[in-house]
C-alpha cells in the first residue's frame, strides 16, 4: 500500500472511504518518523470486515431520517466507537463509544476529549438525532451480514 495513505492521530478523510472502506492500525510501523500506535493505513482486506480491520466506513440514519457518513471502530467485528460526520465537506465529527461495564453508549462530550481538532459535541438531547441506526457498508467476514446497531436516546455522558 502506498506510504502516503497513512494517518496518524486523525481519521482518514471521507473522500478515501469509497476506495478504502476498511482501515487498520499500522502497529508494525510504530517508531518510524511521524508514526505511532494511532497510525492508520488501508486494511489488506477491502471486501469484508475481518479481525485485522480497526475501522470501517459506515452510515448512520438519524431519527429524522437524515443519513450521515460514519467511521465505525471496533475489534473482531464488534462496533465500539462511532465517528459521525454531520457535514461531509468538513473534517469534523462527533464521537460515541460503547462502555462494556455499563452496557451503554457514551457521548464523548468531556472537555478533555473535545480539545482535539475537528471533534464536535454529540447532540445527545436532540430528538431529531436519537435514536439512530449505524450500519457498516461492508459485511462481516464471519457472518456475511453488515454490522448494524441502534443507539437510543439514553446516552451517558463521557
Amino acid at each position: 500500500m502506498e506510504d502516503r495513505l497513512r494517518f496518524t492521530g486523525e481519521n482518514p478523510p471521507l473522500h478515501l472511504w469509497g476506495w478504502f472502506p476498511n482501515w487498520q492500525n499500522a502497529y508494525d510501523e510504530e517508531g518510524m518518523p511521524d508514526r505511532d500506535e494511532t497510525t492508520l493505513r488501508p486494511a489488506d482486506n477491502q471486501r469484508t470486515i475481518d479481525n485485522a480491520v480497526s475501522f470501517t466506513a459506515g452510515d448512520v440514519v438519524l431519527s429524522c431520517g437524515q443519513r450521515l457518513p460514519a467511521l465505525l471502530g471496533g475489534d473482531r467485528g464488534e462496533v465500539g466507537w462511532i465517528y459521525v460526520y454531520p457535514v461531509q465537506e468538513r473534517d469534523e465529527c462527533w464521537v460515541m463509544r460503547f462502555d462494556a461495564p455499563s452496557d451503554r453508549w457514551v457521548a464523548m462530550n468531556d472537555d478533555w476529549f473535545l480539545r482535539g481538532p475537528g471533534i464536535l459535541r454529540v447532540p445527545a438531547g436532540d430528538p431529531g438525532v436519537f435514536p439512530l441506526r449505524a450500519t457498516s457498508r461492508l459485511p462481516l467476514e464471519r457472518s456475511g451480514i453488515v454490522a448494524s446497531l441502534e443507539i437510543s436516546n439514553q446516552l451517558t455522558a463521557g
